[in-house]
């Protein structure tokens, strides 16, 4: 590596040099440089004096590379090189086209879109390292605090958290009451929430998602009970598994339905709870260009993304 008094030479006059040395005549590099033969002069002068040994023989009729210089110039073309690769490295990046995009996922509320939508980022930024993680809205914050992950998709952030975050809003869902197949009221599209006051509660835990568990609480004691809650589990697909084996009822979001586990129905209650959002966030700070261009994208698909989140009509 050319270094002198621990810092790097400077490049214009080591590509001076390379192009005299190349050229074999102080008047050509000159002109190709688009300058004065005395300014080329001198900024050769100058490289000798650095590295402390003459590079360049001079005549009145030509020039030639010393020994020095020989060495000197072979090393200096390869370092203009790399300089020149590492320009477009930064360029690059700072375009979005290279370093990493890490997302975190809720898996029930994306599986139908995230794939595609990582695939076509994918296509466009083969340079980008793209990772994907399944993690509750508990787990994104923390992971965006040991920057484990640039972008999430999960439900709205609280108040203690909107100043930190940029939100893009995905689509909207809305709470169901899921029952089991085997339920009396599983062939209904609707009932009264109260009608469930008296009956086992199995949800998800309350600490991994406080928004979606708060806004289903909510919903009950707005129909006038506290509901018993019998279970929980950290993993949405059991919360559902429990519900199909009868060991409970639960409020959950319409998007389950993706998660394909048998036995259940999905029913629309009255008085209607709050609707249930997926956002995309991602820091208000320190916004690297990956991110900036996989929003770009993501708001591109979201008409697509919303017609396909849409839960189907009445049958």
């Amino acid at each position: 590596m050319l270094l002198w008094h621990n810092e790097f030479m400077d490049l214009k006059r080591i590509a001076t040099f390379v192009t005299v040395a190349e050229l074999q005549s102080f008047t050509e590099a000159a002109a190709r440089l688009h300058t004065v033969q005395p300014a080329i002069s001198r900024q050769v002068q100058q490289l000798e004096q650095e590295v402390g040994a003459p590079l360049l023989w001079r005549t009145k009729r030509t020039v030639r590379t010393t020994a020095a210089g020989a060495i000197f110039l072979l090393r200096a073309k390869e370092l203009l090189a790399r300089a020149g690769e590492i320009r477009e490295e930064a360029q690059r990046a700072n375009r979005g086209e290279v370093g990493r995009l890490a997302i975190g996922y809720l898996g029930s509320a994306t599986s139908p879109f995230l794939p595609d939508l990582v695939q076509r980022y994918r296509r466009q930024y083969p340079g980008v390292k793209v990772t994907v993680a399944e993690m509750t809205p508990t787990e994104q914050i923390q992971a965006f605090e040991k920057g484990a992950i640039d972008v999430g998709f999960t439900r709205p952030v609280d108040r203690h958290q909107r100043s930190r975050f940029q939100e893009l809003r995905i689509y909207e869902d809305q709470l169901k009451v899921a029952v089991s197949a085997s339920d009396r009221r599983a062939s209904r599209r609707s009932l009264a929430l109260r009608e469930l006051a008296s009956e086992p509660f199995v949800l998800f835990e309350r600490a991994l998602a406080p928004g979606l568990i708060d806004l289903a609480l909510s919903a009950c004691q707005r129909a006038g009970f506290s509901p018993q809650v019998a279970g929980e589990s950290p993993l949405m697909q059991t919360v559902l598994v429990m519900v199909a084996a009868g060991m409970g009822v639960s409020l959950v979001p319409g998007c389950v339905r993706h998660l394909g586990v048998n036995g259940i129905s999905l029913l629309d209650f009255t008085p209607k709870a709050a609707s249930v959002d997926l956002v995309m966030i991602w820091p208000k700070t320190h916004i690297p260009p990956t991110v900036q261009e996989f929003e770009g994208l993501v708001k591109g698909q979201l008409p697509a993304v919303r017609q396909q989140m849409t839960p189907p009509g009445p049958r």
